[in-house]
């Protein structure tokens, strides 16, 4: 933190990132932050979420969301959306069965609130697009950029990435079993979400069973649009 006047140090943070993330290398970027009230929180490389007092920078609560020794790891920070702290988890590119996840967390404690597993399965809506697969050996399907949020209608959108391996041939999509789906949702989609309960409002699939590694996991920007004298949103 810096003084706003003069660019002087007021605190600085680190955080210490076990030695064999280090040494592995790989993936250790940061893409953003947030501030709520009087914290701000990030996500680190080692998938801990951490909310900083914005004053002192001492911690106020280190919560884990995943075992790092398992290859999970945050490679984007998180955001607010009405009053729940919700970031998204990467890493399950590493044979990390049934997907990556997006959870919704107490800004208090950092608390779980809710957890939404990117990679449909149990009851969701699309768990029977793999193929005849089995959960475990479902991978993929990334948020590995922050979400957004439309405070009108309360709701979270995030993109998602491919799966993986992500030629169809060897994540086993492809040949196309007979009275099988392969589109494999919830990759390369937009997810609709809602940020107090994690429920899936609706979802939009813009490439199936993804086998060229196109991910469209990026940003969602929210814009207003005229039709003829009537204003409405959108997302793109």
């Amino acid at each position: 933190a810096l003084n706003g006047a003069t660019g002087d140090l007021i605190w600085e943070y680190k955080h210490p990132l076990p030695a064999k993330i280090l040494q592995d290398g790989g993936n250790l970027s940061s893409r953003n932050m947030a501030i709520y009230g009087d914290t701000v929180l990030l996500a680190s490389s080692d998938a801990h979420l951490i909310a900083l007092d914005a004053k002192t920078g001492k911690v106020v609560w280190d919560n884990t969301t995943a075992d790092w020794q398992k290859g999970w790891r945050h490679s984007s920070g998180p955001f607010v959306a009405n009053g729940t702290i919700v970031q998204g988890m990467m890493g399950c590119g590493n044979a990390q069965p049934g997907g990556c996840f997006i959870t919704g967390h107490d800004p208090k404690t950092g608390k779980e609130l809710w957890r939404f597993n990117t990679i449909a399965q149990g009851n969701d809506p699309g768990a029977d697009t793999w193929n005849g697969l089995p959960v475990q050996s479902r991978f993929g399907a990334t948020p590995w950029i922050s979400g957004s949020y439309d405070v009108e209608t309360n709701t979270v959108f995030y993109g998602v990435g491919q799966p993986y391996p992500w030629i169809a041939e060897m994540s086993g999509l492809l040949p196309k079993r007979e009275g099988q789906k392969n589109n494999a949702l919830y990759t390369d989609s937009t997810l609709a979400l809602d940020p107090n309960t994690g429920k899936l409002k609706w979802h939009r699939q813009h490439l199936e069973n993804d086998t060229w590694d196109l991910d469209y996991v990026y940003e969602r920007m929210l814009f207003d649009f005229n039709i003829d004298g009537k204003i409405g949103r959108a997302h793109v």
